[in-house]
């Protein structure tokens, strides 16, 4: 299915898949951002509220909205970007980061939230 290498499995799994490419790279590739230490608008739907964010569990990285409380793998989000299957969502992360086929369209709007300011407080 993959090529004659041998270290191809018969079957892509997510484990075989990230140890050759990080979760990062696949957010980066769809969403254009990846940081841990910053909130977003979910750009799988309309979202005018940074609520969203990343997180680590059990060596998965999250992408978590907190909205409607779901929580989305960077193979999650292929499969919503380009309404696809599991199966299917493996072969392209295959297809884009593996075997250099980086045919991606995204019209994504990047919404950051902004670190509150200090206010200034004045002496009377």
């Amino acid at each position: 299915m993959y090529g004659t290498k041998q270290d191809f499995p018969l079957k892509l799994t997510f484990d075989w898949l990230f140890n050759r490419i990080t979760q990062e790279e696949v957010f980066l590739k769809y969403f254009g951002f990846c940081d841990l230490h910053t909130k977003f608008c979910n750009p799988l739907r309309n979202d005018n509220d940074p609520g969203c964010s990343f997180n680590w569990n059990s060596g998965v990285l999250f992408f978590s909205d907190y909205s409607t409380k779901k929580s989305y793998t960077c193979v999650n989000v292929v499969m919503e970007s380009e309404g696809i299957n599991y199966p299917r969502a493996l072969d392209r992360i295959y297809e884009v980061f593996i075997n250099n086929n980086s045919n991606i369209i995204t019209n994504k709007v990047i919404r950051v939230k902004e670190p509150k300011k200090p206010k200034d407080i004045k002496c009377k």
